[in-house]
């Protein structure tokens, strides 16, 4: 098929594209298909789109569907959706590329066929705000980028529509924590009218959720605009910007902002929904320097959640190198043994819990061969040998036992993890 004349192909991509009006994402994804399908197909796609008489087509695309231009004619002309979200009729092609949340086509309606993005579909839908709702971020971000219009932005995401579907579009990007959605959105926002947008859009929940990737001068911004992203919580999951800034590829950069900014209603060991503090997070999260950074500023290391779970439980059973000096520099600071007698058991029986973790790994991984299995597992023993002899040091009791009664020799071996049972059993001295 690459062998074919240029024209040939634009046949093809003719029958596809303009046999049927209007266009619907299914025809355009069959067309990329079919061009991409040719080893030149760059060149092909590149031709057939500049061809004058396609250019004429593509401008007209739009035309065939109703797509308000702005959010007063979609309030009054529009339909009320009546099908769940991202189901139903798709009423233009944009809209379909979004339900299907396919990024070549959006790509392609971006870069060749110039789709208005900045319009609402025949059911009241921002585009953007559409792809805020399904979480296609992507594709939000593409839009994002491509919107100059501060009454858009500051609108609803539905205009025929109140509640989730209805919120503002300035809300749901803050929401996605993305801060390649929220930052051009912000920067459409005239500066006079910033403090005012943000305080109606963005609340505790959202300045959580901005802590996941704010830069530390998106931060300061905000903070000049009366928005203190240090004093958020997440409304379902308790998360406080403590938490997401432990995920903040910034890393310690970020968490000194939120240091310097830390409000008396957000604590720094404030716990969320399932008893977990940043500290912990950080921990599971494997986030070394992080940890470090929180101990420095007195992070409770002996704060338990329900289970009797502590930070040092946590890097006891992790599986990274980086675990063993989390547990080195936690252990200082922590109940070498905290846990006896709860669910979660001793620092011990946590690293139980972590070869446990580690041994079903291997054996659902069918993809591994016998050589990479042996290696990994013997890498699992190593950091077990590093950690025990850490906890031995600072003089961890091995006849402590669980909620069950279960020492972690006792522990190991209900799993038939006999040779870990025998080695954790064994006397002080000979570790």
């Amino acid at each position: 098929m690459s062998q074919l004349p240029p024209e040939v192909h634009f046949e093809v991509l003719d029958h596809l594209l303009w046999a049927q009006q209007p266009l619907l994402h299914s025809n355009l994804c069959a067309a990329r298909k079919y061009a991409f399908s040719s080893i030149d197909h760059a060149r092909i796609m590149t031709e057939y789109f500049r061809h004058e008489r396609n250019k004429r087509r593509l401008l007209d695309i739009p035309n065939q569907s109703q797509i308000w231009d702005g959010w007063l004619d979609a309030n009054r002309y529009a339909q009320t959706p009546t099908a769940a979200l991202g189901t139903g009729p798709e009423p233009d092609v944009l809209t379909g590329v979004i339900y299907s949340n396919c990024i070549p086509c959006f790509h392609l309606l971006r870069d060749h066929i110039h789709f208005p993005f900045d319009r609402y579909n025949d059911f009241g839908y921002s585009f953007l705000g559409l792809a805020l709702l399904l979480g296609h971020h992507e594709i939000a971000r593409g839009i994002a980028n491509r919107i100059n219009n501060q009454g858009h932005i500051t609108g609803r995401a539905n205009v025929k529509l109140t509640g989730g579907q209805g919120q503002k579009i300035i809300t749901l990007a803050a929401q996605t924590g993305d801060r390649l959605i929220f930052e051009p959105i912000l920067d459409q926002i005239q500066p006079d009218l910033v403090d005012y947008y943000i305080r109606l859009t963005v609340g505790k929940h959202e300045r959580a959720h901005l802590c996941r990737d704010s830069t530390v001068a998106l931060a300061h911004q905000l903070l000049e605009d009366r928005c203190n992203i240090a004093d958020g919580v997440d409304s379902n999951s308790q998360d406080t910007s403590w938490h997401y800034g432990v995920e903040n590829p910034h890393g310690t950069e970020f968490m000194k902002f939120l240091f310097c900014n830390r409000t008396p209603q957000v604590r720094l060991d404030q716990p969320n929904a399932n008893g977990e503090t940043p500290l912990m997070k950080a921990v599971r999260s494997g986030s070394l320097d992080i940890v470090r950074w929180l101990i420095d500023i007195c992070a409770d290391v002996e704060y338990e959640g329900a289970r009797g779970t502590t930070a040092a439980h946590l890097a006891a059973e992790l599986q990274i190198n980086e675990s063993i000096t989390m547990l080195e520099i936690l252990l200082p600071h922590a109940q070498i043994n905290s846990g006896h007698q709860t669910a979660a058991g001793t620092i011990f029986h946590a690293l139980v819990d972590g070869v446990r973790s580690a041994e079903g790994e291997l054996s659902n991984n069918t993809t591994l061969g016998h050589s990479a299995r042996i290696q990994l597992h013997q890498q699992c023993y190593d950091r077990v040998d590093k950690k025990y002899r850490v906890l031995r040091r600072y003089g961890i009791d091995q006849t402590l036992t669980n909620a069950a009664n279960h020492t972690a020799a006792q522990y190991a071996l209900s799993f038939g993890l006999g040779d870990l049972a025998t080695y954790i059993n064994r006397e002080p001295e000979c570790a």
